[in-house]
């Protein structure tokens, strides 16, 4: 998947969108458009003015990216793992 960085009206188009009846969540608009989780949290957190950790929570619970937060779930427990490991 190719990652965009983010546009001055991603939330005009995204507005546009529902006005034109095409129903979904924001963070399925950004996925859809080709943003990652981690642009997806930092569009959150500086577009929106949402908490670094809300914005966390927000995309790795969502929807949009359910289908491999199991997936980041097990990469990030193996991540603390090997750190723990080596202190």
């Amino acid at each position: 998947m190719k990652h965009r960085t983010p546009e001055p009206n991603l939330l005009e188009e995204y507005l546009l969108e529902r006005r034109r009846g095409i129903r979904r969540d924001f963070l399925s608009f950004l996925r859809d458009a080709g943003y990652s989780k981690v642009q997806s949290m930092r569009i959150l957190v500086e577009e929106l003015g949402v908490d670094l950790r809300q914005a966390k929570e927000l995309v790795h619970k969502s929807l949009a990216w359910n289908d491999v937060s199991h997936r980041d779930e097990k990469f990030h427990e193996t991540l603390i793992k090997v750190i723990c490991l080596d202190k």
